[in-house]
């Protein structure tokens, strides 16, 4: 299992906790920033995928994409600007079981770089990623049906 350093929760410099959060379809967030932790669990019925759009641009354009998606779970950078041009490395994949029903996500968020940790680290995704400095919007998302998001919380850091 992996987990991010400890270290960090010495750089916490405010907590936003959000609760529980009923979505179907996308649902954006009062909320902005460009370096934080953001940690829930997201519980379904039935649906096809669901995750979170992070540094998410003003119109909706631009965001990196973390979730599931039927089988897999995935971080995805090709909505925003990135530096791979052949557009090979701009997604990557791990294995996801839909019965389940429920996953949970810690993401980790910098100015260049998005960290997904799933169901404790059981499997971890990371990339560079260079938005633009606009783009500090958040948005949760589902794809074919409703899922709660259990005790979303952001842990602020310092920058």
């Amino acid at each position: 299992m992996s987990r991010p350093v400890a270290a960090l929760d010495r750089y916490v410099s405010r907590t936003v906790r959000l609760g529980d959060l009923e979505v179907d379809g996308t649902r954006v967030l009062d909320y902005r920033g460009t370096a934080y932790e953001l940690t829930c669990e997201i519980a379904w019925d039935q649906l096809t995928g669901a995750g979170v759009q992070l540094r998410r641009s003003p119109d909706g354009v631009r965001h990196i994409d973390a979730g599931v998606h039927r089988d897999y779970a995935y971080l995805n950078r090709r909505p925003t600007v990135s530096p791979d041009m052949s557009g090979r490395w701009q997604e990557s994949h791990s294995p996801f079981d839909p019965a389940r029903r429920t996953v949970t996500l810690r993401v980790l968020v910098d100015r260049t770089s998005v960290e997904l940790f799933l169901d404790d680290g059981r499997y971890v995704h990371s990339t560079a990623a260079f938005p633009y400095l606009v783009d500090t919007g958040l948005a949760l998302f589902t794809v074919d049906g409703r899922a709660v998001f259990r005790n979303t919380t952001i842990r602020e850091f310092e920058v």
